[in-house]
């Protein structure tokens, strides 16, 4: 009897540690991420959820994407987040924030908290949510991030300068750049000198390694006319080292947004001193059709050596994340169809 009461005992201590180490976590679909203690739930009404922070929230049962138990993370784990990042109070320790601005505070819990900072002290930050106004403790703040996207989806596209290889109208940010790789072997960096001015360059891998690189330079003007409406020029310059060099200037408009768009271009090539007798022609487009994914489609029509136009298209997804995008496609290019009908496409992006 003794050693069943102690067994039972035991049980009974190992499932209040493992209850301990696990609460609630609600996932909504304005992508907050809230941890805690659901306190009370109506079904299909509301749930209400009292945090590690001691703050109470209430959502409305159709602002949730997902409840779920995780396991919680130790306060030695967290002290050592936010040693690794530090909390940078970039305002004045006592002020009210004049012209609020979207952001998103991490606290070393792993809560996220998307709004408006109202005040901010080095105590306290008051910030202003779709769920009314919460009062968060600085010493808990692992971060806050500016949230400057307005739109349907959970984040911005982090790629919207460019298609799988060609420009859009769309400018890069000063400085705001990204590293990209296309069929593996191909390398390229791009960075945003003003915000409208931005440059770059690249190399092909197994060139460079036989001693005879393929590299290219490129650099770009672009304007946000409005803001459906956006202009970008520039010019690429590439060759192989010791064998030449040519060049192509280009133009082109991009109708839309970020998230869904049509781009019309054209551009003279110059190869060999001699510049090119008819442009060639970019038509592009891409448009999001979810949080992770976009569809897009690039068109170009140029003169051959005969002056006669020919075709050759890249038509395929984009895989999104915040900071990041994949690209998988296929090149169509019908003056080899009968022997290849399509070649496949795979590109990456990183933003920094």
């Amino acid at each position: 009897m003794k050693k069943i009461a102690i067994l039972l005992l035991l049980m009974f201590a190992i499932a209040s540690i493992q209850a301990q180490n696990y609460q609630d976590v609600l996932y909504l679909k304005n992508g907050s991420i809230i941890h805690g203690t659901i306190l009370e739930q109506i079904p299909g009404k509301t749930i209400k959820i009292e945090t590690t922070d001691n703050n109470i929230f209430v959502f409305q049962m159709d602002e949730v994407e997902k409840i779920a138990k995780e396991r919680t993370v130790s306060t030695n784990q967290a002290e050592k987040r936010a040693e690794a990042k530090t909390f940078e109070n970039d305002q004045p320790e006592t002020t009210t924030i004049k012209q609020a601005s979207n952001v998103i505070v991490k606290m070393n819990n792993g809560d996220e908290y998307e709004g408006q900072i109202l005040k901010r002290d080095d105590k306290t930050i008051v910030l202003k949510t779709v769920n009314g106004e919460i009062n968060l403790f600085v010493s808990n703040v692992r971060s806050i991030e500016n949230n400057d996207y307005v739109g349907k989806f959970k984040f911005a596209n982090p790629h919207d300068t460019r298609y799988f290889i060609g420009p859009s109208g769309i400018p890069s940010k000063k400085g705001e750049g990204y590293y990209q790789n296309i069929e593996v072997l191909i390398n390229s960096i791009n960075y945003g000198i003003t915000d409208n001015l931005s440059i770059g360059g690249g190399f092909e891998f197994l060139s460079t390694i036989q001693g005879s690189p393929i590299w290219f330079l490129t650099s770009k003007l672009g304007f946000n006319i409005s803001e459906t409406f956006h202009f970008g020029c520039g010019v690429m310059v590439g060759g192989i080292t010791g064998e030449g060099t040519a060049a192509l200037g280009y133009g082109v408009f991009t109708f839309g947004s970020s998230e869904s768009n049509l781009s019309l271009g054209a551009g003279y090539g110059l190869s060999g001193g001699e510049l090119s007798d008819y442009p060639g022609v970019i038509i592009s487009g891409t448009q999001r059709v979810s949080n992770s994914i976009a569809l897009l489609s690039e068109n170009y029509v140029f003169p051959n050596g005969n002056g006669d136009p020919e075709y050759f298209g890249i038509h395929g997804i984009r895989i999104l994340s915040k900071k990041s995008s994949f690209d998988i496609g296929v090149i169509v290019i019908p003056a080899i169809s009968d022997d290849m009908p399509a070649l496949p496409f795979v590109g990456f992006v990183r933003v920094f």
